[in-house]
């Protein structure tokens, strides 16, 4: 769990600030500097995980790598959409050729409308999730409260067998209807 967070948390790093570096090459591109040179101003000014994964890249170029394995290499060690989508264009380009920096500038564009549609969809599906935290929690509350103002009235789930079934199908039941919630709030982006 701990290594499953840091990873998260490490492609959540990665991918805010991955568009900012596909601009700083789109401009470096458009200015007149070779993809190399991009690629290394990128390594040297972006913050730590777009830097190191860029530094990957520039130091396999440099012993002889092609520009297609070192993108794989970096879709291997940060396996997220956007590097996919970055390997996808730069192998394109060096294959067929073609206006670099305008296809790298679309890219930063879509890149930048999928966080913005992603920030939506976390925006619009928090009511729900604060809904069937309630729901959720209501049942337990209830019991608590009879059982605090009325022990004997409750006590009945607990000491009795036909209780006892009863309170393991409330648990069942519950269990089953946050789990369905839970699948109808979490969305694939």
């Amino acid at each position: 769990w701990i290594l499953n967070f840091l990873t998260a948390r490490r492609k959540k790093k990665f991918t805010e600030h991955f568009a900012g570096a596909i601009d700083v090459i789109v401009r470096s591109v458009r200015s007149g500097l070779p993809t190399n040179e991009a690629l290394r101003i990128v390594a040297r000014e972006a913050p730590d995980p777009v830097g190191s994964e860029f530094n990957n890249m520039v130091e396999s170029l440099k012993v002889g790598v092609t520009l297609e394995q070192a993108t794989k290499r970096m879709m291997e060690s940060m396996p997220t959409p956007e590097v996919g989508f970055f390997a996808i264009v730069m192998t394109i380009q060096t294959k067929s050729g073609g206006n670099l920096s305008e296809a790298l500038s679309n890219l930063a564009f879509v890149l930048r409308d999928r966080k913005r549609l992603q920030g939506k969809i976390r925006a619009m599906s928090s009511e729900a999730k604060a809904s069937a935290m309630i729901i959720g929690s209501l049942p337990p509350a209830v019991m608590a409260i009879v059982y605090i103002t009325t022990p004997d009235y409750i006590s009945k789930l607990f000491t009795e067998r036909a209780g006892n079934l009863m309170l393991a199908a409330c648990v069942i039941w519950m269990g089953v209807g946050i789990m369905v919630m839970r699948k109808m709030i979490n969305f694939k982006y």
